[in-house]
């Protein structure tokens, strides 16, 4: 910690600076410090949103037991959604998110990582981003199933981040009506850099997240060459992962259909919780036209 004396001269707490450099260099290791999961349960959809559900479990590429949910109403079959939920907690709190969802017409299958709430394994980037492709699978066969005319996809804060980069391996990209980003980033350096500048403890540190935190599992290059609907969601005011990337990500799109939705005053991932529900109904007239 970086503190002042009685006659005003910076002084450092080494043993502090020590750990703060040892965050660091363990950040730098490995980006799987970017996910947080737990196994609490938060709630259930059927008492606390009055919803059906399926729980779902499939296998990761490694043989790994991963749970979904697919949240559902009896007349939904518009279109089916993907939602790929932030870096915390698990499904049983993020389902909420898209609670609304489903008596308009469309049921979404909301996906928990390894190391996630009933998910086998322990956290991991690289492991995220498989875990998705086979959600991804696992979805598609859904919608051929049982019928869901339209595919969409759906990745909030982290989760956009890892589902981008999922995409490449995953053969029906082609046939997703829409991809939503929202409140995510592509650059692992540029989002570490922010987030240890934001804090007095950590600011003078955070130039060398450029120099130790990895790029390896960016989407960058997926963004510039995916060709299907893009909508962008970022909230002017969100804390967690600023404005900025949102808009840099909507630079990095080489699609020719895409839209960016600037949430004056948003926080982040809170476009459908807030507004006095002015971009659901956006939403879903955008589901409509795709």
């Amino acid at each position: 910690m970086i503190f002042f004396s009685k006659n005003s001269r910076l002084r450092w707490d080494m043993p502090i600076i020590l750990k703060v450099l040892s965050l660091l260099l363990m950040f730098s290791a490995c980006t799987n410090y970017f996910l947080l999961p737990d196994r609490f349960h938060y709630s259930d959809p059927r008492n606390e949103s009055h919803l059906e559900y399926e729980d779902i479990y499939f296998a990761s590429l490694e043989n790994l037991k991963l749970h979904a949910q697919l949240i559902k109403d009896k007349s939904a079959r518009k279109g089916l959604m993907v939602f790929f939920h932030g870096n915390a907690e698990n499904l049983s709190s993020h389902y909420l998110n898209f609670s609304w969802i489903p008596p308009e017409g469309y049921d979404y299958l909301i996906v928990d990582w390894r190391g996630y709430g009933r998910s086998w394994g322990e956290a991991q980037v690289e492991g995220a981003i498989s875990d998705s492709i086979k959600a991804l699978e696992l979805a598609w066969e859904l919608k051929e199933k049982r019928g869901y005319k339209k595919f969409i996809v759906y990745g909030q804060s982290m989760g956009g981040a890892i589902v981008a980069k999922a995409l490449s391996a995953f053969k029906m990209t082609e046939k997703i009506n829409l991809l939503v980003l929202d409140s995510t980033f592509y650059d692992y350096k540029k989002i570490a850099f922010d987030a240890l500048s934001g804090h007095f403890m950590t600011f003078l540190f955070s130039p060398l997240s450029y120099v130790l935190v990895t790029n390896e599992y960016s989407p960058e290059n997926e963004l510039k060459h995916l060709s299907i609907p893009i909508l962008v969601v970022h909230g002017t005011s969100d804390q967690t992962i600023p404005f900025k990337h949102g808009k840099d990500v909507f630079g990095q799109l080489g699609t020719a259909k895409k839209w960016f939705w600037e949430i004056e005053g948003g926080n982040h991932i809170d476009i459908f919780m807030r507004h006095d529900g002015k971009y659901r109904k956006q939403f879903l007239e955008l589901l409509e036209t795709i």
